[in-house]
């Protein structure tokens, strides 16, 4: 009869490692977020193709510039290391292309928790590598719960920025929020009158 009791014992501690197991592997997953990548179409498409690699002195060299919103930026759209005087080649601008990819696709696992297909995750890592943070309220709920239209046209109002304090709408950004929001709905790669290259002081 002890037997029975111990045994009996011995697997219900089993079974609560298991579960504390699990819920630890939960949590973790829930910390760090989905992995999300954006694809090198999405990339050159969504990304290098609207940025731009600015601003161009020859040579292979780039420097900072100001942006239409009055950010310093240099090479493809980064800000985080763009200062006043800075020049580097053509291989540093990818560099800091590559390390802003990272840190949106970061930003956007982390706070979407549904599994997205490979041409919703591109349009918003784009989106936000554009805006940053604003995957929040209404356009957040509408990517969980799979409303692509309200997304799309979510996703088609951020076409305004500050130009010389007025909020105004820009061309550019007008084109740039078409693009995404067709590439969120189906990945279309079928946009080369939409997406013919542009640089950042078109915007």
């Amino acid at each position: 009869m002890k037997l029975k009791y111990l045994t009996f014992d011995v697997n219900f501690a089993t079974i609560a490692i298991l579960i504390g197991l699990a819920w630890l592997l939960f949590l973790c997953h829930m910390a760090c977020g989905a992995e999300v990548r954006i694809s090198d179409q999405g990339r050159k498409i969504l990304i290098e193709n609207f940025e731009g690699c600015q601003k161009y002195l020859g040579n292979d060299k780039y420097t900072t510039y100001l942006c239409p919103a009055k950010v310093k930026t240099i090479g493809f759209g980064n800000c985080s290391h763009a200062k006043t005087g800075l020049v580097i080649d053509k291989a540093t601008c990818r560099v800091y292309l590559m390390e802003d990819c990272a840190k949106f696709e970061k930003y956007v696992g982390s706070i979407i928790s549904r599994k997205m297909q490979w041409h919703e995750a591109d349009a918003l890592v784009s989106f936000s590598f554009n805006l940053g943070k604003r995957i929040t309220g209404d356009l957040r709920q509408y990517i969980e719960t799979g409303k692509t239209q309200a997304v799309k046209a979510k996703i088609n109002l951020y076409c305004r920025a500050k130009v010389n304090g007025v909020l105004t709408e820009l061309r550019g950004l007008k084109r740039r929020r078409t693009a995404e929001a067709n590439w969120y709905e189906k990945g279309d790669t079928n946009q080369n009158s939409l997406l013919e290259k542009r640089g950042r002081g078109d915007l």
